[in-house]
Order: structure tokens, then C-alpha cells, then sequence
């Protein structure tokens, strides 16, 4: 019970708050935003934005790469985040070689392991946009 009432606390706050919170092992990180909707795009529109996140756990965050589709090109914080700090990833999506309306997935993979796996920790966010041909 007094689980359900931390993860419904949890849910609450970050709906409240506008923020969308990631929690795995000793990582907390807490984003602005992990989907993004780019709208109607015309073929060989590009388009930008931003994920920004704050680490809100104790020990430092680093993210060792992130990846995307070929259509995606990406730029985030390198090195150590420390607890407290914000670190952002810029997204540039360019629809020239695009067929269709799609969700593009962004893959984070983290230095920061999983205490109980020992695997990296990942992340996924994404974007969605509607292909005006």
C-alpha cells in the first residue's frame, strides 16, 4: 500500500509539475518533455527542438551516445551531470528522404548502470510529425 501511494505521489507531481521523471537505480533525471509533436511538415522541411532534463538523484548522470534515424541529427551534454544541474539534447530532423508520417524514436544510453543488472541504463524518447507530400 505505502507503495502505491509513493508511485501515485510520483505520478502526480509530475504531472502537476510539467515534468516527466525517469527513475532507474541510483538515476533520477526529471524532463521537460520526452515526446514532441513537430506538426505538419512539408518533404524537405527540417525542423529542431530540444529535450532538457535535470538531474534530480544524488550521484552524476553522463550519457555515453544517442541515436536516432538517419533523418535525425543530434547533439546533447557531454560529460559528467552533476545532481542539481540541467543538460539538454538537440534534436535537427530533416523530412527530405521521408515517405510517410512517423514516430522517431531518440535512444540514450547512459555510463550510469543498473545496480541490479549491471546493463547501461537507457532512455527512449521521441518525436512524431505528419508528412505533407
Amino acid at each position: 500500500m505505502k507503495y502505491c501511494l509513493l508511485m501515485c505521489a510520483l505520478l502526480i507531481g509530475s504531472i502537476v509539475s510539467g515534468q516527466e521523471l525517469f527513475e532507474q537505480g541510483n538515476v533520477k533525471l526529471s524532463f521537460d518533455q520526452i515526446h514532441h509533436e513537430m506538426g505538419t511538415v512539408k518533404r524537405g522541411e527540417q525542423r529542431s527542438t530540444s529535450y532538457t532534463f535535470t538531474n534530480e538523484g544524488k550521484t552524476d548522470v553522463e550519457i555515453a551516445i544517442v541515436d536516432g534515424c538517419s533523418c535525425t541529427t543530434l547533439d546533447w551534454t557531454r560529460g559528467p551531470i552533476a545532481p542539481g544541474q540541467k543538460a539538454t539534447i538537440d534534436v535537427d530532423f530533416d523530412s527530405t528522404e521521408k515517405e510517410k508520417s512517423e514516430t522517431v524514436d531518440i535512444d540514450i544510453t547512459l555510463t550510469n548502470t543498473d545496480p541490479k543488472s549491471g546493463n547501461p541504463i537507457f532512455i527512449l524518447l521521441d518525436y512524431t510529425f505528419d508528412l505533407e507530400l
